[in-house]
């Protein structure tokens, strides 16, 4: 209780700073503070809203995320911060992409389309671009895919702000899981060299070191599987060393990161302790998301290799659960009008 009356001490901004601040870190005590004590913050609306999007966000809940983040995003004549704004347009679009709301996914991205140009605003205008690029790989069309992607990173090549660069290592994020799904493992590995070249960039002067910090954890875990199936162990172990240096390796997100490579090496009882946390905090409510389903197949994996049949099989069954899901959205989209 002293820790979210804490929270809670001060003025409004000094109780939405600090809340801000634990989105990453510390989301479930984000939630629980703004469930135990929304009325006694006297929080507006569309900061308490925000903060929801922002910790289910951080915790893989897509659907919730997405449901938040509208809420702020369709009531922006109450919100006074253009950051708010623009940071909910990035969750909204790319947690209802993940979650495979695919419609809600495109026209919110025109909209922020809209609003990044009006505001002059390249990080999000590069971020929309992304998600129009994710959505399309998920409707099968990977060359425009690609092609939308590398127009993102295009666009803030000369990265010089700090948001810029972070979005950028964001974009070469995608284009890294991208590339090591469709086995382009040189590809993957020369896209992480950029991603880590660009991230140096921030040195120590990095104002958001909890983004730059997840950033790197992101980076190297992939760099550690990359190294690992291109018969570099020893880049690998180099790679996976800095990743357990990272605060981000602790987190629950972090500890799925790093799964990839947890398989190569033969560490399956990690793997499966990993996602088992996972499927207890999500309950099984974004089935459908590539978060969700990236877990179930590396649980199987791990199953199978460890001769456990029966959970590996269990996993497989919820993975055909979820494609038939997914299949029915694409049907409903398909049937709706798409943007040209």
């Amino acid at each position: 209780m002293f820790f979210m009356q804490n929270l809670f001490a001060g003025d409004k901004q000094d109780t939405f700073e600090r809340l801000n601040n634990l989105v990453i870190t510390n989301p479930k005590a984000v939630i629980n503070a703004l469930d135990g004590l929304d009325k006694a913050s006297g929080l507006p609306d569309y900061q308490s809203e925000y903060l929801r999007a922002c910790s289910y966000y951080n915790q893989f809940l897509y659907y919730l995320s997405m449901i938040h983040a509208r809420n702020v995003v369709d009531n922006k004549k109450d919100v006074q911060h253009t950051s708010v704004m623009r940071k909910s347009y990035m969750i909204l679009t790319e947690s209802a992409s993940q979650a495979f709301c695919l419609e809600e996914a495109i026209t919110y991205a025109a909209k922020g389309k809209d609003f990044a140009v009006a505001s002059n605003d390249r990080t999000l205008q590069a971020h929309m671009i992304l998600v129009e690029g994710d959505v399309y790989r998920k409707m099968g069309m990977t060359g425009k895919s690609y092609e939308l992607l590398n127009e993102a990173a295009q666009l803030l090549k000369n990265a010089i702000k700090e948001d810029e660069i972070l979005e950028l290592s964001h974009i070469y994020g995608y284009l890294m899981q991208y590339y090591i799904k469709d086995s382009k493992i040189n590809e993957a590995w020369q896209t992480g060299l950029l991603r880590e070249r660009n991230l140096k960039q921030l040195k120590n002067r990095s104002e958001q070191q909890h983004i730059k910090d997840k950033q790197k954890g992101y980076l190297y875990a992939k760099m550690a599987y990359l190294a690992q199936k291109q018969n570099m162990p020893q880049d690998a172990l180099k790679f996976y060393d800095l990743f357990k240096e990272t605060r981000f390796s602790a987190s629950m997100a972090g500890q799925m990161e790093i799964n990839d490579y947890l398989l190569l090496t033969g560490q399956y009882k990690k793997v499966v302790m990993a996602n088992n946390m996972f499927f207890d905090i999500t309950n099984n409510t974004d089935s459908t998301s590539i978060i969700s389903q990236r877990a179930m197949y590396q649980s199987g994996q791990a199953y199978a290799k460890m001769g456990d049949y029966r959970n590996a099989y269990r996993m497989m069954q919820h993975m055909r659960m979820a494609d038939t899901q997914q299949r029915n959205e694409l049907i409903r989209t398909n049937s709706s009008s798409w943007p040209t």
